[in-house]
């Protein structure tokens, strides 16, 4: 979950991630009742299937939202403002992982980034512990 200015992003188990303008009801400057006025939240993206499993990071950098999950190794570029997707680059290959207690697996995907503008490149953690550098083009 992300929240910049009066807008919230989210992103689900499936996959999914939703823009919500963020309200409220009622007068800010007036208590309804003695209390504050009511938080209101309007869909306004709703973009659906975006990943191949939960989707694990949420990042904003500028206008652009970044986001990543499932086991599909992708982070995704999107204009905050539209909703548009601007591009996607896989960074690990996304596989199954065992897990350490309960004896299932995982989800090797991306679970964080970090992006230098000074040089142009963008570093991603990959839940097996791998790291990733990416030159990232102008």
């Amino acid at each position: 979950m992300f929240l910049r200015d009066n807008l919230l992003i989210t992103g689900t188990n499936n996959g999914d991630i939703r823009f919500w303008k963020l309200g409220q009801t009622g007068d800010p400057s007036r208590p309804i009742g003695g209390r504050d006025p009511l938080p209101n939240l309007t869909l306004r993206y709703d973009l659906i299937g975006i990943h191949n499993g939960a989707v694990e990071l949420l990042m904003i950098v500028g206008d652009i939202l970044l986001s990543s999950g499932g086991n599909d190794g992708k982070i995704v570029g999107w204009d905050i403002s539209t909703g548009l997707r601007l591009g996607s680059v896989r960074c690990h290959p996304g596989r199954q992982i065992p897990e350490e207690e309960g004896g299932g697996t995982i989800s090797s995907c991306v679970v964080d980034m970090l992006i230098s503008g000074k040089d142009g490149r963008l570093i991603s953690l990959c839940r097996d512990g791998s790291l990733r550098h990416l030159k990232l083009m102008r």
